[in-house]
């Protein structure tokens, strides 16, 4: 699963004296949607129906690539709530695609087509 914020190994920047400032670790922003009057939300569920409270939901947007062939494009991440709820603004137009991962013994997890659309 993609890993949110995005973290730097490298101390100093190469040619650069060394009074500059050293970038350790920084978060990416979350990316720009646009028009976000839509929603994406439900439920996450165990095997049995339940639901499943505490689970990790990715939101992925379907891009073609050159070719014309559908890739995930990773945008966002939530938690479901207690009673397994979560919720996504998304923009219109576009296919989108969800992931959900729990740890625990077992593991759960879940994933739903990738033609799914605001409302």
């Amino acid at each position: 699963m993609p890993q949110p914020g995005i973290s730097c190994n490298r101390v100093g920047v190469p040619n650069v004296a060394q009074s500059m400032p050293t970038v350790r670790n920084f978060s990416a922003a979350p990316p720009v949607l646009g028009d976000q009057d839509f929603t994406i939300s439900g439920q996450t569920q165990d095997p049995a129906g339940a639901a499943k409270a505490g689970a990790t939901v990715y939101l992925f947007e379907m891009r073609t690539d050159e070719a014309g062939a559908y890739i995930p494009y990773y945008i966002a991440q939530t938690v479901s709530d207690a009673s397994g709820n979560y919720s996504f603004y998304v923009a219109s137009g576009k296919l989108y695609w969800l992931a959900d991962y729990k740890s625990g013994s077992p593991d759960l997890a879940g994933v739903t087509l990738q033609t799914l659309t605001g409302v």
